[in-house]
C-alpha cells in the first residue's frame, strides 16, 4: 500500500503474531522498570522485559515483551533464571541492576523457559465493528506471548 489515508486497520494482519507455546531458550535483551505514584491506592511495581527466542528453527531472532510485576512469583523466576544461567545476584545489586548484568552477560545469559499465549484484552475485540464504508469488522482474537520466569531452567545446548 502506498497511500495510507484511506487506510483500513482491517486490512492489516498482524505481522508477527504469538509464537507457539512452549519452552525456549530466551536472553533478556532490554528492561524497563517502572512503578506507581508514590501514595496510590494500588501501588505496583514492575520490569518490562524484552525478550530474544534464540537458538530455534522456526523463532530465533523473535522479540516479544513480557511485562512482570515484582512480586514473589517475579522474585522467585529470578532466582530460577540465576540457577540456570550461574549468574547470581551481588550482595550490593538491587533488583535493577542485577537485571541489567543479566543483560549485559549477552548469550552466556541464555535460559529455557515457558512461553505461553494469552489474550491480549487491548488489541482483542468482542464484538462486530462497523466501518464508516459499512464493512463489517468481525471480533477478534489476539494474543501475546507471556514467559514464565518461574519455569527457567538451563537452556539448551546451541546447534552450530
Amino acid at each position: 500500500m502506498d497511500n495510507f489515508e484511506h487506510a483500513r486497520i482491517a486490512d492489516f494482519k498482524n505481522p508477527f503474531p504469538a509464537i507457539d507455546e512452549g519452552f525456549y531458550n530466551l536472553q533478556i535483551v532490554n528492561s524497563e522498570y517502572s512503578e506507581s505514584v508514590v501514595g496510590a491506592a494500588s501501588p505496583w511495581a514492575r520490569y518490562n522485559l524484552r525478550l530474544r527466542i534464540v537458538n530455534d528453527n522456526k523463532f530465533a531472532g523473535r522479540v516479544f515483551f513480557s511485562n512482570q510485576f515484582v512480586g514473589n512469583a517475579f522474585i522467585n523466576g529470578l532466582y530460577k533464571v540465576s540457577e540456570a544461567t550461574g549468574l547470581a545476584q551481588e550482595d550490593d545489586q538491587d533488583l535493577t541492576q542485577y537485571v541489567q548484568a543479566i543483560i549485559d552477560a549477552g548469550e552466556s545469559a541464555v535460559f529455557k523457559a515457558k512461553v505461553s499465549n494469552e489474550v491480549d484484552d487491548y488489541r482483542s475485540t468482542t464484538e462486530e465493528t462497523i466501518l464508516d464504508d459499512g464493512t463489517i469488522v468481525p471480533p477478534q482474537t489476539v494474543y501475546k506471548n507471556e514467559v514464565k520466569l518461574s519455569s527457567a531452567q538451563v537452556a539448551d545446548p546451541f546447534v552450530t
